[in-house]
């Protein structure tokens, strides 16, 4: 008899997950489909921005991870969940296939939520994919060249100015690294700029990544003043022009460079699914992923609304990872009659690098920050890295980051810039 057939939908974390657990299992016949043919793995992004590691080696691609005719790159398009039919579009032709499937689970990730900050969707940068990173990179250096030969000050300090709209752990680390990268390229390559290089932070909230206790909250905050970061806390963003952030109380940071990670939503792509969704917009499932209401549907990652002993389990990678695993394990149990089981998972600790041999966070209720905290940030992330390769190249990468200056070359890939 032919095996069930589960389309995984989208290739995050816990989409990615919940498919390699289904692949070793040998006891369903598995089709990821994504529109990029490559897991992405987005904590390292920060350090692709800065040239700390190079582009490719925090990409693996699905057939590495997956059986060869277990991928499809594109996207699903349509979705009949009575007939149990899929309408996938092949992204590198023109060609849509009706997949027939047993089940189907949704975990198409999110997109960068803006909002409705008048002019952030159009002028700034999000940070979110491996086109981000390398489009930041370039405009960066871009803009540096552009300032080495401006003869007004002014012009150098907007040319030179890094707003980063959002102080959670991703706003936080890219700052952190973009001071970094700032401090050495001052010291090397753009001396005449050392005095206009500046990163700007601005958080509606009154602190700094809310969700850390209190101790390493403020230590965040005194490694980023220590670094020259311009925080501004408590502050809305009221506008976002091609040259300008208008703050709250009518303050204006003159800038050509702002960088959006204040937030995320569900991906679009759920409206047309005709999938429950709750007023934010993520697909209502129970405590054992199954969708409300759509037989054979499952979700899971920041695309769902997961009930857990918490409250709603976090959009954070180790929560989708473990939600991928429960999710394909659950789907066995519906095919062998058993129960399938809640999703209980509790955080077992958080890390934020803050550039410079730092960081904090707190390890199975063990507070520790500096060198000890990025030390096993890197150490948990690298083991964390799909297939031992990336391993590797990317220990390799932060050796020879150790011993050398680091890059400051562009990688041309069309324009950099938001707007002209």
């Amino acid at each position: 008899m032919a095996k069930p057939v589960v389309l995984v939908v989208g290739g995050g974390f816990a989409g990615l997950e919940t498919a390699k657990v289904l692949a070793r299992s040998g006891r369903t016949q598995v089709l990821l489909v994504d529109l990029a043919n490559f897991a992405l793995f987005s904590p390292m992004l920060p350090e692709v921005a800065t040239g700390d590691i190079e582009t490719r080696h925090i990409l693996v691609p699905h057939r590495d991870i997956l059986p060869a005719q277990s991928t499809r790159q594109g996207r699903v398009i349509h979705i009949d969940h009575e007939r149990r039919l899929a309408q996938v579009e092949t992204a590198v032709m023109p060609r849509i296939d009706e997949i027939a499937y047993d089940h189907v689970v949704f975990t198409p990730g999110g997109t960068t939520n803006f909002f409705g900050v008048p002019g952030a969707d159009r002028f700034a940068f999000t940070f979110k994919t491996i086109g981000d990173a390398i489009l930041l990179r370039n405009r960066l250096l871009s803009l540096l060249e552009r300032a080495s030969v401006e003869p007004s000050a002014e012009g150098r300090e907007r040319l030179c100015r890094v707003v980063i709209v959002g102080a959670g752990f991703s706003g936080v680390e890219l700052a952190a690294s973009l001071a970094d990268f700032f401090h050495h390229a001052a010291k090397k390559q753009y001396p005449e700029l050392k005095h206009y290089l500046r990163i700007a932070v601005v958080e509606m909230m009154n602190e700094v990544t809310p969700m850390l206790p209190d101790t390493l909250r403020r230590a965040v905050r005194q490694r980023l003043l220590s670094g020259g970061v311009d925080l501004r806390l408590g502050v809305k963003v009221n506008a976002v022009t091609a040259d300008e952030v208008v703050l709250g109380g009518e303050t204006v940071l003159p800038t050509l460079t702002t960088v959006w990670t204040a937030g995320v939503r569900p991906a679009d792509d759920l409206k047309r699914w005709h999938l429950p969704l709750d007023q934010r917009g993520r697909v209502i499932v129970d405590a054992s992923l199954r969708v409300e209401g759509v037989p054979c549907a499952w979700a899971a990652g920041d695309a769902a609304a997961i009930p857990s002993p918490e409250g709603l389990a976090p959009p954070t990678a180790q929560h989708a990872v473990r939600e991928g695993k429960l999710l394909a394990r659950n789907i066995l149990a519906v095919l062998e009659g058993r129960p399938p089981q809640p999703f209980t998972y509790r955080t077992k600790g958080q890390l934020v690098s803050l550039g410079h041999r730092s960081g904090v966070g707190i390890v199975m209720g063990i507070l520790v920050r500096g060198f000890p905290a990025w030390w096993l940030w890197r150490t948990y992330y690298l083991m964390q890295l799909p297939t031992w390769l990336r391993r590797v190249r990317v220990a390799l990468d932060w050796t020879i980051d150790l011993f050398f200056q680091k890059d400051v070359v562009e990688l041309p890939m069309g324009s950099e810039r938001r707007e002209a």
